[in-house]
């Protein structure tokens, strides 16, 4: 390896002030990413069992045992299956208030899943734009 060397911190000295505001949204970025990987996790973590135990109990006509395994799980499936076995107790199974039922909750239970892409994506636009600002120079 002949020439010289360019050291990571001699890239940084010579990117500015902006490096450290680079360096602190990759932070905020990496940060996201973790805190959204654990919730994907934790939510998906219990899905499978619930699918196939609430559809055990409800094949066996226990709507109420079905309901309860539901309640008792937590994650976005769970929830979603509980408010669609409340309504079958209630009302028919050809009115829509089911349908509107499982939807609205799926919609209040993908913008918990969501929260917190809009800072992702704020950092992924803003960053380059001061990457180009540091590299304007007196």
């Amino acid at each position: 390896m002949g020439g010289s060397q360019y050291g990571l911190l001699t890239l940084f000295a010579d990117g500015g002030v902006m490096m450290y505001f680079l360096v602190l949204s990759s932070l905020i970025a990496f940060g996201v990413m973790i805190a959204k990987a654990w919730t994907l996790w934790f939510a998906h973590r219990h899905t499978k069992y619930v699918l196939a135990e609430v559809d055990e109990a409800a094949r066996a006509g226990k709507i109420e045992e079905a309901c309860n395994i539901a309640a008792e799980t937590a994650g976005p499936a769970a929830a979603i299956l509980l408010a669609g076995l409340k309504r079958i107790r209630r009302v028919s199974v050809a009115d829509g208030e089911i349908v509107k039922a499982v939807t609205t909750t799926g919609a209040i239970e993908l913008s918990f899943l969501e929260r917190g892409l809009v800072i992702l994506a704020t950092v992924a636009n803003v960053a380059p734009l001061m990457g180009f600002l540091g590299t304007v120079r007196k």
